[in-house]
């Protein structure tokens, strides 16, 4: 299984995780593993996600959704693609 590797850190808050993946499915993103911690207050979270057909995303899609959450929030943590074991 292969995903793009993205990080995510910010305050926490109520509804985080939700907003979060709503803005993935909204762009067609399908997140195919999630790390999700939260310590004194930040969350922390790392999600692989492809397109909707298990292909690459567009780093279009991501500069979208990076401006939609925040630059500074969220990070492409490898500009290529990696693979993981499930």
């Amino acid at each position: 299984m292969q995903g793009m590797e993205l990080e995510l850190c910010t305050e926490d808050r109520v509804g985080l995780l939700s907003d979060i993946t709503r803005i993935f499915r909204e762009n067609s993103l399908c997140i195919k593993r999630a790390e999700i911690s939260t310590e004194e207050g930040k969350a922390r979270d790392t999600f692989y996600v492809t397109d909707v057909t298990g292909n690459p995303v567009d780093p279009k899609i991501i500069d979208s959704i990076r401006r939609q959450i925040g630059d500074k929030v969220l990070k492409v943590k490898l500009k290529h693609q990696c693979t993981y074991i499930a």
